[in-house]
């Protein structure tokens, strides 16, 4: 038991004494301070910028070689060579930009939706919320079959069972 209180000092010295929170929640006034404070409940994603997708076009094996091609085409001075090998690495590069640019399209189109909420009790009352609103100190209350929104403290009610697979990397939960 002194092993878990351990583990707990930190958390209780970073978010705030959780036992003040359990019975009623955090206020809205505490859960805003300590959004700004701590930021979303989220890994923030960099987007490349189109023009960083627009050149990694021309990286790999068959754009270098069209590239090799293309130089030794100019420097024997076969022009004709060198205009169809440029305008062929300039097809492909556009067709992989386009095509890439719909892929991530549809990422993110797809993470909007898969977008989730969690109760919580705020001011003493649940309350559904984006799960990257979620703060140190939340109650949250889960129900069977959803995912464990953020890092928790099991502090009572049925049994549970969380499958750590997607974690550990192990085949079997």
């Amino acid at each position: 038991m002194a092993e878990s209180a351990e583990l707990l000092n930190p958390l209780l010295s970073e978010s705030g004494d959780l036992r003040d929170s359990l019975p009623r929640g955090l206020s809205s006034v505490e859960a805003a301070a300590k959004l700004a404070r701590f930021g979303r409940n989220e890994v923030p994603v960099e987007t490349p910028s189109r023009l960083s997708v627009f050149l990694r076009q021309f990286s790999g094996t068959m754009p270098a070689m069209l590239m090799l091609a293309c130089v030794l085409s100019a420097a024997v001075k076969d022009w004709e060579d060198f205009g169809i090998i440029a305008a062929m690495l300039l097809l492909n590069a556009t067709i992989g930009f386009y095509e890439e640019s719909k892929a991530m399209a549809a990422l993110d189109a797809l993470q909007a939706k898969l977008r989730c909420e969690v109760s919580v009790l705020r001011d003493g009352q649940p309350v559904s919320v984006d799960v990257a609103e979620l703060v140190p100190g939340d109650v949250v209350a889960l129900r069977g079959g959803q995912a464990v929104p953020a890092d928790a403290l099991w502090i009572g009610g049925d049994v549970i069972k969380l499958d750590t697979a997607a974690l550990t990397g192990e085949p079997i939960p």
